[in-house]
């Protein structure tokens, strides 16, 4: 989808919604995660002098810091008044 289209199509409130669920999803952790991680510790263990101490917990990826939802809302202003701007001066 073209940015032209997206600006068309959907509401400034619809696409923070987005960007909070998008959000969201990202730091959830799946069962993917847990298994990938269980190998990963058991693989470590392997290596180091002291098994037990390896602790899957420590091997979990962490990430970046939470935004609140008006930050977020923020954020997605600001996008949008960006796309506004460089729209208006592509005049056709």
């Amino acid at each position: 989808m073209s940015v032209q289209r997206a600006q068309f199509e959907i509401t400034s409130s619809e696409f923070v919604e987005w960007i909070v669920f998008l959000n969201q999803e990202e730091v959830k952790r799946t069962k993917q995660d847990f298994y990938l991680t269980s190998i990963a510790t058991e693989v470590r263990r392997s290596y180091v002098k002291y098994p037990k101490k390896v602790k899957m917990k420590d091997l979990f990826i962490t990430y970046r810091k939470k935004f609140s939802v008006k930050e977020k809302a923020n954020q997605a202003k600001a996008f949008f008044g960006a796309l506004l701007r460089t729209s208006k001066g592509k005049k056709k």
